[in-house]
Parts: C-alpha cells; sequence; structure tokens
C-alpha cells in the first residue's frame, strides 16, 4: 500500500514540473486535438474481483460508468469516476453489485498535433459489494489504490473514443451482514480488482 502511495505522489510531482503544465504548448502546432478543457466520459466496463478471506476468486461482471473532470494543461487533468458492474459468482446461481468511486490524476502522452493519446492514471477509489439475495443483506466496504493505462482516438476535435484498463489493491473497512456490523480484526481484508472500459470522451468546452 505504501508503494501506491509513493508512487502516487511522485506521479503528480512529476506531472507538475512537466512542460506544458501550465497551458503553455510549443509554437507552430496544430493543437486541434486539445485534452485542455473540461471532460465528461460515459463507458462501459468489465470488472474482475477477487478477495480471498470471502471465498470470490476472480469473479466477472458488466455495468457502466460516468466520469467529469478538467484538463488543466495537454499533459495534466483530475477527474472523479463512478462505476458500477453486476458481478455473478461462481459457486452459485448470484449476483452482487460492485460499485466504484475513483478519484483519478491522469496523464497524456503524444504530440497535441496526433489524433492518438496514450493515457497513464493513478487513482484513490472507495468501493462497495453488496448483495441483497439470498437474505440476510451483505455489504462490504473499502479503499484501495490503482494505476491504469489506454488509448484515446479523436474522431472530431470535440469527441474521442478511449479505451483502458485499471488494476489496483485495497482493503476493507467496514462488513455488515443485514443490520449487524463484523468486526475486521481477525480476518485479511485485502481484495483486488482490475477494470477494463471503452468509454466516449467529450470535451464540452472546445
Amino acid at each position: 500500500m505504501l508503494l501506491y502511495r509513493s508512487a502516487f505522489c511522485h506521479f503528480v510531482l512529476v506531472l507538475l514540473l512537466a512542460p506544458g503544465v501550465h497551458g503553455q504548448q510549443p509554437q507552430g502546432l496544430d493543437a486541434a486535438y486539445s485534452t485542455k478543457q473540461l471532460i465528461i466520459a460515459p463507458s462501459i466496463t468489465r470488472s474482475i474481483f477477487s478477495a480471498d478471506e470471502f471465498g470470490i476468486e476472480a469473479e466477472t461482471g458488466s455495468g457502466g460508468g460516468f466520469a467529469i473532470g478538467y484538463g488543466f494543461s495537454e499533459r495534466f487533468a483530475l477527474l472523479m469516476r463512478l462505476s458500477g458492474a453486476e458481478m455473478r459468482t461462481k459457486a452459485e446461481n448470484d449476483a452482487y453489485t460492485l460499485a466504484h468511486l475513483d478519484i483519478v490524476v491522469r496523464g497524456t502522452i503524444g504530440p497535441l498535433s496526433s489524433r492518438w493519446k496514450g493515457l497513464l492514471e493513478l487513482m484513490v477509489s472507495g468501493i462497495t459489494a453488496e448483495n441483497s439475495f439470498p437474505r440476510p443483506d451483505t455489504e462490504l466496504n473499502g479503499r484501495m489504490y490503482s494505476i491504469g493505462a489506454g488509448i484515446q482516438f479523436f474522431v472530431i476535435p470535440e469527441i474521442a473514443l478511449q479505451a483502458y484498463g485499471t488494476t489496483g489493491i485495497g482493503s476493507f473497512n467496514l462488513y455488515k451482514l443485514g443490520d449487524e456490523e463484523i468486526g475486521l480484526d481477525t480476518i485479511n481484508r485485502r481484495f483486488a480488482t482490475t477494470r477494463l472500459s471503452l468509454t466516449l470522451v467529450w470535451y464540452a468546452l472546445r
């Protein structure tokens, strides 16, 4: 966990010191495919979730998400992203909901004149896994740190298509069984998630 925190801090520092962070851009380049603007991004998502203590091993599900953020320069953006998926258990014909709320620091790689952009992300997330069948209800809440990478292609200057993946680890801090809160001191609270997403990105104030 300390490794993720350290990487997150170094990533932000590098972006803040990088050329162009304060809105300056090299002269003579076509900035038609700029990432410096308000970002609105709906997505479809495939999630993979593992938590050994609870017998959850690489269970998968599909869902969607929505992100809003701002590109402060061609290289640096901050986003908030909410995603959810309906997960299917392997042991029985059952399902549960898995939701993530991400605070994302994004770096963009690639020439300003190119339709193609590379993406690197670091994020801290809240996660909830909730199951209402069979009774009683169960709910797991936790926090995680993730890294992500992807690629973005501008269809027109205002619209881009994006494919990316994220993976991370975390720990649960709340376990509820029905109305009862269960102590987590004696169990392995670690979990891992991986998400693959296809996104439509709208640079709304272009």
